[in-house]
């Protein structure tokens, strides 16, 4: 995320100096050279055809990753399970500050 963040930051500073020609490099953002492209594969169980994906501009890879390789799994599913099981509903604490649910800590 805060790559993500630091990128978008980048890019609106860099905006104006692009535009008027002051950056050098030939009027391509920096967060350019670290964008890659990705091809997905999917495949179809039934028929076992397979298409591809090509997604271009990406700048982070995803990993899947299962929850329960998460240390803290007892702690979010109780959490859970005090709260209605609904993770996207905003639960208030006691005090009436907004309680979040804790996040899986996956090492």
């Amino acid at each position: 995320e805060f790559l993500q963040y630091f990128l978008e930051l980048l890019q609106k500073a860099e905006a104006p100096g692009l535009a008027s020609g002051r950056i050098p490099g030939g009027g391509r953002p920096l967060a350019k050279l670290l964008e890659f492209a990705v091809e997905d594969r999917y495949a179809c169980t039934g028929t076992g055809a397979v298409a591809y994906k090509r997604r271009t501009g990406e700048n982070v890879l995803q990993f899947p990753v299962g929850l329960e390789d998460a240390t803290n799994t007892e702690e979010v599913e109780a959490w859970r399970r005090a709260h209605g099981g609904d993770s996207k509903a905003e639960v208030r604490g006691p005090g009436g500050e907004a309680a979040e649910e804790p996040k899986p800590a996956i090492p």
